[in-house]
């Protein structure tokens, strides 16, 4: 839980700080935030985690983990990429999740009138034996469950989260806020 970065002058010490700080604390980058030796605008940052196995929720208040939503990276571990645009006034970040997509059918995002369908699709009960309707966690689960004994193809790719109203996909980039470490960057030059 300690860190310590060591190097020369002008070697990017601060650099890396600054990153931390404009990922972790949703700073604006400034209007010289550039890649060098690329004409491209879009600047970029990626984060890759440890996952614990800390709960998060990210809908029905029904406790999760990333690991169980499979929003887990080829190598198990939470990878997130914030991208600017720096070539507009404002730029604002576009967040993405690294994370197992199925190649047919794929449920990590879909409303529940579409899991229900799906659930039937592939015969999954939807209803419990008092007529209770699974909740939709328990759908994905099942969908899951299934799609991993019938070896159902998957990669991996960028998902791009919303950062605005209310569909599953701004509650996924949510719960990933709430495990963001907290981060304060202070340069020497503004500590008065």
């Amino acid at each position: 839980s300690f860190n310590v970065i060591v190097g020369r002058n002008d070697v990017g010490k601060s650099t890396v700080l600054k990153a931390l700080d404009l990922f972790l604390n949703s700073k604006t980058p400034s209007t010289d935030a550039s890649n060098l030796g690329t004409q491209d605008s879009i600047f970029t940052i990626d984060l890759i985690f440890e996952p614990d196995e800390k709960e998060i929720v990210i809908d029905e208040a029904i406790p999760t983990t990333f690991r169980k939503e499979e929003l887990l990276n080829e190598d198990g571990k939470l990878k997130i990429r914030k991208e600017w645009d720096v070539s507009k006034s404002k730029p604002t970040a576009v967040t993405y999740i690294r994370r197992k997509q199925y190649s047919e059918d794929d449920f990590l995002l879909l409303p529940e009138k579409k899991l229900i369908k799906l659930c039937e699709k592939y015969k999954l009960a939807t209803q419990k034996a008092n007529n209770e309707e699974f909740n939709n966690a328990e759908k994905r689960l099942k969908l899951r469950d299934h799609f991993l004994q019938n070896n159902v193809a998957f990669e991996y790719h960028w998902e791009k989260l919303s950062t605005s109203g209310s569909s599953r996909g701004k509650l996924i980039h949510d719960a990933i806020k709430t495990i963001l470490p907290r981060f304060e960057y202070l340069d020497r030059k503004s500590v008065v």
